[in-house]
């Protein structure tokens, strides 16, 4: 079994017993805490102690946040089926969180010599971890940039190939099946390739360099033809272009970004120009 089914079945086993947990905040017996302390276990083997999803499932409330003189039986009964409700909307959206971005191929620890590698941020969507890795891209490279000890060799960008390159690395941090140079349908009877396409996320990657003469008029035109081209793709619910632009050569950035990111023919374009500098 593999370690999406083995996290599915876990939490759908704790939202099938949810079900018999008593409604009535009184009731006798303690199926309740049991039922909450398993729960709590399980959401946390699933994602870990410390992320977030457990300490949110953690933090939910089934009293009322103040009891005072004039709390009566009724509120404490309402604020009980808050909690319950809550919980099961949390781990309802675990489950589809796990159905739509865990691997389907990662083995459950034991079951082979292989030893699983967790992607990082379960809770973040993989648009986000896009846009972080864009946004941080320049202050990687930098430091690679920079003189070390003799033993350890810079790595210096000089064209769009070491932007790709760079970008591929960083980007195996946090995806499984990252295709390079995969070909595009034909545009006007030309064939292309985009430069990543992050198959089970279902979004293409197209890198730029800021090079002499790439002004906003002509970047513009090659991202419009690249949306035109890529929204083809049969793997393209998402186009990322992320533009490397760290001379700052592009007179208005935020504009292009503005104007082109967007819904293009069904698919979501997001323009990423970096590094940001200060207006």
């Amino acid at each position: 079994m593999t370690q999406k089914n083995e996290a599915l079945a876990r939490l759908q086993r704790q939202l099938h017993e949810l079900e018999k947990v008593p409604r009535a905040r009184n009731a006798p017996g303690d199926i309740f805490e049991k039922w909450r302390r398993a729960a709590r276990v399980a959401v946390e083997r699933t994602f870990g102690e410390d992320s977030k999803n457990a300490k949110t499932f953690s933090n939910i409330n089934y009293y009322p946040f103040m009891v005072t003189q004039s709390t009566t039986d009724d509120d404490r009964q309402h604020s009980y089926e808050i909690g319950l409700n809550h919980a099961k909307s949390l781990l309802e959206s675990f489950i589809a969180e796990i159905q739509e971005y865990w691997a389907d191929d990662q083995p459950s620890v034991g079951s082979s010599n292989v030893v699983p590698v967790p992607l990082l941020f379960h809770n973040v969507s993989p648009i986000s971890l896009l846009e972080t890795i864009c946004a941080r891209f320049h202050l990687v490279a930098r430091l690679l940039a920079q003189s070390g000890a003799a033993a350890v060799p810079q790595f210096t960008i000089q064209n769009e190939y070491g932007v790709q390159r760079l970008l591929h690395a960083l980007l195996m941090l946090h995806f499984d099946d990252i295709r390079p140079e995969e070909s595009s349908p034909s545009h006007a009877g030309a064939a292309s390739r985009v430069d990543f396409v992050l198959k089970r996320e279902q979004i293409l990657i197209e890198v730029k360099w800021a090079r002499d003469g790439l002004t906003d008029k002509v970047l513009g035109e090659q991202l419009m033809i690249d949306v035109q081209r890529y929204s083809a793709h049969p793997d393209c619910k998402t186009l990322l272009c992320f533009v490397y632009d760290p001379e700052g050569r592009i007179p208005n950035p935020r504009g292009i970004e503005n104007d082109l990111s967007g819904e293009h023919r069904q698919v979501t374009v997001q323009v990423i120009i970096a590094p940001r500098f200060a207006t």
